[in-house]
């Protein structure tokens, strides 16, 4: 028993990275367009983007219809405005929170920029965390038992673009590993000598559940969704309107892999000669978790305010946003 030793090791490994801060673009509506004023909304005939800043002349509206009638001028939409008593109460309620957030166009002042109108600067950070332990005991100069337990962990903020929930992102992406090794050796004879390990390996990675998400813990209930039942109450329906989207956000997404293992080998040396026996197990699992569009997804397109013959000349998504007339909507249901 006097030979008896113990020994134990460990590290600790830190990383921190900031990005540097990247101006990126995207497309939001106007105030004007938010009030269901879409007189300002066209297209340039000389394909310029916004506003036809070298040839005004080549502006043209879009033409908005009233899709109970089929005309520019109905009980809905009249002279390319839609009374805000007509708008979709989801969408009302959408509206506010863009209001909330602060997401206003930021290019341009002149209310024909429609299209990359919104900048921001956005600075994600990455910081891994890594450490592990390692203990060995010595049972005098026959056997000997070692436990090693490694993990690391690499995490990011997700800093979205536009604010949360609207852009996205804010909900921390995580990377994770956990590795468990027991070892056990054991000298039966001089020449002949056991090793037994048992293996335990954890692999994590996604977005984890969150009690609140942009300060809310039921958005779905706050918007007004009905048959829809989302897997996690913090999450935010998946809004496209043609080139802008109002990300889905707010539930867990993790892709889970474990596995697990058994060995064991005999070494048997005789003179010249040296024999292994041994025997292994293995069990490995995939688990993921998935909720997305489980809050809803709703596709609004040009069509429902504009002629179906002519989508990029007349009708604007926004408008059928406004009116709750999406083109597309479903829902995925995860039991």
């Amino acid at each position: 028993i006097s030979d008896n030793k113990a020994f134990v090791f460990g590290y600790y490994n830190g990383f921190r990275l900031t990005n540097a801060a990247g101006t990126n673009q995207a497309t939001i509506p106007t105030a004007q367009m938010d009030q269901g004023n879409f007189t300002n909304y066209g297209y340039c005939t000389d394909n310029e983007i916004n506003g036809c800043a070298a040839n005004p002349g080549a502006w043209v509206q879009t033409q908005l219809l009233d899709p109970t009638t089929g005309t520019p001028s109905g009980p809905l939409v009249n002279g390319n405005i839609i009374n805000p008593v007509n708008f979709d109460p989801v969408s009302q309620k959408v509206l506010q929170v863009v209001a909330n957030n602060h997401v206003v166009p930021n290019v341009s002042s002149d209310p024909r920029t429609i299209f990359n109108n919104y900048t921001s600067s956005v600075a994600n950070t990455s910081r891994v965390d890594e450490w592990g332990i390692k203990g060995d005991y010595v049972f005098g100069d026959k056997s000997r038992i070692a436990l090693t337990y490694l993990t690391g962990k690499q995490s990011s903020p997700n800093v979205p673009l536009i604010p949360a929930p609207l852009g996205g992102g804010d909900q921390p992406s995580i990377a994770q590993t956990r590795n468990v090794r027991l070892n056990w050796s054991y000298n039966l004879r001089p020449n002949m000598i056991n090793q037994a390990t048992a293996s335990l390996n954890q692999y994590d990675n996604g977005t984890q559940k969150v009690s609140s998400y942009a300060g809310n813990s039921n958005w779905v209930g706050f918007l007004g969704i009905k048959g829809v039942t989302p897997n996690y109450p913090t999450q935010w329906p998946q809004i496209v309107i043609n080139q802008q989207s109002w990300n889905g956000g707010g539930g867990a997404g993790l892709d889970n892999s474990h596995s697990s293992g058994i060995y064991d080998t005999l070494s048997w040396i005789r003179g010249k000669h040296s024999i292994k026996f041994g025997m292994s197990y293995l069990k490995g699992a995939d688990n993921q978790v998935s909720t997305g569009n489980s809050a809803g997804y709703f596709n609004f397109l040009n069509q429902e305010t504009g002629l179906q013959s002519a989508p990029n000349t007349t009708g604007i998504a926004d408008a059928s946003f406004l009116l709750g007339l999406a083109d597309e909507g479903r829902t995925y249901v995860f039991t």
